[in-house]
């Protein structure tokens, strides 16, 4: 650790990181970085953008964390927060609602169930256009060349995470991004964003305060955000309690907990999560990784 640097000790927001999985199960994208133990990211810590990393320990259950920045932000324990969706006790409030996900998802992951925010209204956006109609470790791949190209590094502790930067990604041009072997169409997707964001047509505050209807046309309304993209952004970054019924994968996740003999319609996937309400989006996240540990045992 650098003198720059700062350490605290916290309540961990949930039992067990079964919420960060994700971040490894399809590479490092040196954006969102979690090596079973560490999970390291760069984030806007209100005094500007400094790398966090939240040691979780090697024990299951920690009664702390361990939390280092790569600078003095003026609420280390409120920035963790921020990165999070959780309840005030996960699990508790709709679990005897939800009489499927009690049968089918194991109790440590509906006791640590949580949403990973983005880190930006960018970042969200570009995690999402990454991922379309490809596999998700290539996405990654691509998200780490986007990274190297368009962020900036931050260190914290022996490592770092990189922020994607709108400058620098408006002084990027389509073919750059096409030598990275982005499609000519997703290049446009990423740099029309970011001339939106920085234009001022996607403001977070502004667009915070709209209602889902509101939000979501708001945001289609940009070349490349499709309401799956819109759902996602959503979610991640605007905290709306919602299911991304139109995401493959969220609909595999629905027919096997539900055991249907057949894949739900975007539909069927909204009137079988309708019950999910306030929770939604965190009951997704529970059902999403109790059904690719599933997978990942065959």
């Amino acid at each position: 650790m650098t003198d720059s640097e700062l350490t605290r000790t916290m309540t961990p927001l949930f039992a067990s990181p079964v919420s960060l999985d994700t971040f490894r199960r399809h590479g490092d994208d040196m954006i969102d970085r979690w090596d079973g133990r560490r999970f390291t990211r760069a984030v806007d810590a209100g005094d500007g953008v400094e790398a966090v990393q939240i040691d979780v320990g090697s024990e299951p259950g920690p009664t702390t964390w361990t939390v280092t920045a790569g600078g003095y932000p003026s609420d280390i324990e409120d920035v963790v927060h921020r990165q999070f969706i959780v309840g005030d006790a996960p699990g508790e409030g709709w679990v005897d609602t939800c009489p499927e996900v009690a049968g089918k998802v194991p109790r440590e992951i509906i006791d640590s169930a949580a949403v990973v925010r983005s880190t930006s209204l960018f970042q969200s956006v570009v995690r999402c256009v990454t991922a379309q109609q490809i596999n998700l470790e290539f996405a990654s791949v691509l998200r780490q060349r986007l990274a190297t190209r368009l962020g900036i590094y931050h260190s914290v502790r022996d490592t770092g995470a990189y922020w994607l930067d709108i400058d620098r990604a408006l002084s990027t041009s389509v073919d750059e991004l096409r030598d990275m072997q982005l499609s000519g169409m997703k290049a446009r997707f990423i740099l029309a964003t970011a001339r939106a964001i920085a234009d001022g047509v996607l403001d977070s505050q502004t667009l915070t305060a709209l209602d889902d209807v509101e939000l979501r046309s708001r945001l289609t309304s940009i070349p490349g955000i499709g309401r799956w993209t819109a759902d996602w952004v959503m979610i991640r970054w605007f905290d709306r309690p919602l299911v991304a019924a139109g995401d493959l994968g969220v609909r595999k996740a629905i027919r096997w907990l539900h055991d249907l003999a057949e894949m739900p319609s975007e539909r069927t996937v909204r009137e079988l999560t309708a019950h999910w309400g306030e929770h939604a989006a965190v009951i997704q996240a529970a059902v999403m990784e109790a059904f690719n540990r599933h997978n990942a045992r065959g």
